[in-house]
């Protein structure tokens, strides 16, 4: 009696919780990438949950030309942002930006301030920017989806990224030159749901049904 009662009881655990996760990788730069994934296939179960985790740095060079051939420029404040949009119809509403991810950047090299070289030629000079370990660590965002049916289909769903970089220029005649500048950025979709239970479950349910049909009858008869 008690095997056919715990038979009975671990075919009726018929959904279990799971994920699902896709990630996409990207040098993200000022015109900007659009990132696919997959939507999720009900085939698999009940999807509950959707999470986006973005995790980026900033890297690379930017040129600022000083054009005066007697002044300096003094550079600083310098700011690069990543701005992630959702083209779904989510909390965030279709075609807004996500919270901005702003990289705190570093100057690993270049002249400061910026000064014009020689007469009638413009000075030039190229700073590298990076993001220090921590600051790596820091800009990981984790968003919770709200509203998970547009996610749900044979389709895609597409998240748009792209940067922007600026700085405080004062003196002389400058041009800054930021193409150099981009974001490595990761993105993971997480599809949180519960599973479909599989056929060896149902059978089990069965057979636990059937033998506690078969007990209470010899009860009945005895």
């Amino acid at each position: 009696m008690k095997k056919l009662l715990l038979s009975l009881l671990v075919a009726t655990g018929v959904a279990n919780a799971s994920v699902q996760t896709q990630t996409n990788f990207f040098d993200v730069d000022h015109d900007g990438v659009d990132s696919f994934f997959d939507q999720f296939d009900s085939s698999l179960g009940t999807l509950t949950g959707v999470q986006l985790t973005i995790t980026s740095i900033a890297a690379g060079s930017f040129t600022i030309v000083n054009s005066s051939p007697s002044s300096t420029t003094d550079v600083s404040n310098i700011i690069n942002s990543l701005y992630v949009s959702s083209y779904q119809p989510d909390e965030f509403n279709v075609g807004t930006n996500l919270p901005t991810i702003t990289l705190l950047t570093t100057l690993t090299s270049g002249l400061n301030p910026v000064a014009k070289r020689t007469s009638g030629v413009n000075g030039s000079t190229t700073f590298s920017i990076n993001s220090s370990p921590s600051q790596y660590l820091a800009n990981n965002f984790s968003f919770n989806i709200l509203t998970i049916s547009p996610y749900i289909g044979s389709g895609s769903v597409t998240f748009m990224l792209q940067d922007t970089t600026s700085a405080t220029l004062i003196g002389g005649t400058p041009s800054p030159n930021y193409n150099n500048i981009s974001d490595p950025t990761t993105l993971t979709l997480t599809y949180s749901y519960t599973a479909v239970p599989e056929p060896s479950t149902y059978a089990l349910f069965g057979i636990g049904a059937i033998g506690m049909l078969m007990v209470l009858r010899r009860k009945k008869t005895a």
